[in-house]
């Protein structure tokens, strides 16, 4: 069982504890093992009829961080605390724009389906866009063959070109994306390139 779970488990009959704050749950952890200790302590000195100086010492010592560690929790739980559950700090309010525009962010890019009449025209167009394309294709698809360009030539391609680059890589991240269709498509570029040679 957690600590955390610790006080709502324990709490007496019909008692709804309300959430405490992180201070105070590292406060109640410690209070909860300076208890043990004590108790451990106060076993101790009942099995010897006569304590020994040390276990006395030992105990005197274990019930001055049980006073120390409770004072702290009291200090961590305030009047106003206490007053709102426990959190002193009320929800934060966020707008539905600033919510979606946070999830967007999170998200990344949206995953655009394939316009594979425009990637296939643009291929049979040629060119340093239409190459580039090509292999970015065949290698997006064929996981094993290696993409022979740096990403730094992208700046050579135009939006459209750009757009297509980003529908390419993400071929298999569209719902519904069929491997029959992809490989067609493949077969279709090879066609291309090689009339073109």
């Amino acid at each position: 069982m957690s600590a955390q779970n610790y006080p709502a488990t324990y709490a007496p009959q019909g008692v709804n504890l309300p959430p405490i704050n992180d201070e105070a749950k590292r406060y109640l952890v410690a209070l909860t093992w300076s208890f043990r200790q004590a108790r451990e302590s106060f076993e101790m000195m009942t099995v010897f009829t006569i304590p020994s100086p040390k276990s006395a010492a030992a105990m005197v010592e274990d019930a001055e961080k049980l006073l120390d560690t409770a004072k702290k929790m009291l200090v961590a739980i305030t009047p106003k605390a206490v007053e709102t559950g426990f959190n002193a700090e009320p929800p934060r309010r966020i707008s539905l724009d600033d919510l979606l525009n946070k999830i967007e962010q999170e998200r990344g890019l949206e995953p655009l389906p394939l316009e594979q009449e425009l990637l296939l025209k643009r291929v049979a167009d040629g060119g340093h866009s239409g190459q580039f394309l090509a292999d970015a294709y065949i290698s997006a698809y064929r996981t094993g063959e290696p993409f022979g360009h740096s990403l730094g030539e992208l700046i050579k391609l135009d939006a459209e070109g750009f757009r297509l680059f980003h529908q390419i890589i993400h071929i298999r991240h569209v719902s519904g994306w069929n491997d029959d269709t992809l490989y067609q498509i493949e077969q279709q570029i090879k066609a291309i390139t090689k009339e073109g040679k």
